[in-house]
This record gives C-alpha cells, sequence and structure tokens, in this order.
C-alpha cells in the first residue's frame, strides 16, 4: 500500500519512563506525528498489556496510526490502540 504523503511519518517513544503505572489495564507511549522534520503533533498511545508483549510491537502502532488517521487526538490527547486490527503483509514485518 503507497500512501499518499510518504514523507509523513510517526516516531513512537516506548520508554518505561513513558509508562503511566497508575493505569495497570495500559502500557502508555508517547507518539509524534511528523511532516517530514516539522513536528505535527505529540500525544498519548494506550495499548493494552497484553498486547504490548507482541514482537514489532512499535511497529504495528505506527501502523495502527498510519490506517487510522481519523481516530488520532490532537495535540496532547490520547488515544487507545487495539493492534489486533492492525493488517499487515508478511513483508512488512520483515518474517
Amino acid at each position: 500500500m503507497t500512501f499518499a504523503k510518504p514523507g509523513r511519518n510517526y516516531l513512537v517513544d516506548w520508554s518505561d519512563e513513558m509508562d503511566d503505572h497508575s493505569d495497570p489495564d495500559f502500557r502508555h507511549c508517547r507518539i509524534k506525528k511528523l511532516d517530514g522534520a516539522r513536528l505535527i503533533r505529540t500525544f498519548t498511545g494506550k495499548v493494552p498489556r497484553f498486547q504490548s508483549t507482541r514482537k514489532q510491537v512499535k511497529h504495528r502502532i505506527v501502523r495502527w496510526c498510519e490506517l487510522n488517521p481519523a481516530r488520532l487526538p490532537r495535540d496532547g490527547g490520547a488515544v487507545v490502540l487495539d493492534l489486533d486490527h492492525v493488517w499487515e503483509a508478511q513483508s512488512d514485518l520483515g518474517r
């Protein structure tokens, strides 16, 4: 699948410092949406803990954001990411 603006990108900070331990059901991450080198927005992604242990989780978060641009929050908001609904070709996962 080719996107209309291939320079658009998402960066995921999946560090332990970003995780909110007071929310035991979700693993939190910071997502930055970029257009080239310009920052468009920053928001929090909430991934269910049972999905956060999967291989290629950062890649799947980026893919979810690419597939669901209308569901992304404005600057400073949060979105729950259901990674079960991310379709990827075998070649996308590098298997």
